[in-house]
């Protein structure tokens, strides 16, 4: 099985262990349960997000873990080049990253907690 999941997730997943958005991330990294899709796009996005000074008081993971996890998604996800063109997300253009990273790798399922893109019911596959 082939996922996206959303930068959200991987911020929830830093906050609280034993959440569901941490175990979506340890079924991934720890246990191999499915394989992870990213792009250059989601990847700068995480590497921005999750070394945010607010996000760095509060997450339980030390700097170095966070650097660990970059470095594995590189390696270990899936890298889909993000450059389809889409706008699907009016209201949040910047989702549509996830949008495509799915679309490109013919993914299963996006995984967020973001309304919009919760709010998709299905993308149309070929």
């Amino acid at each position: 099985m082939k996922i996206v999941v959303d930068t959200n997730v991987f911020v929830s997943a830093s906050l609280v262990a034993g959440s569901p958005p941490a175990r979506i991330i340890d079924a991934w990294q720890e246990e191999g349960k499915y394989q992870l899709v990213v792009s250059p796009a989601i990847l700068a996005e995480l590497n921005e997000v999750l070394f945010y000074p607010k996000i760095r008081q509060i997450s339980r993971w030390i700097k170095e873990e966070v650097e660990a996890l970059l470095k594995a998604l590189e390696r270990l996800a899936i890298q889909v080049p993000g450059k389809l063109s889409i706008k699907v997300i009016e209201a949040d253009p910047d989702d549509d990253k996830f949008l495509i990273a799915a679309i490109e790798a013919k993914a299963d399922y996006i995984i967020s907690g973001d309304s919009h893109l919760k709010s998709l019911k299905d993308l149309s596959r070929d």
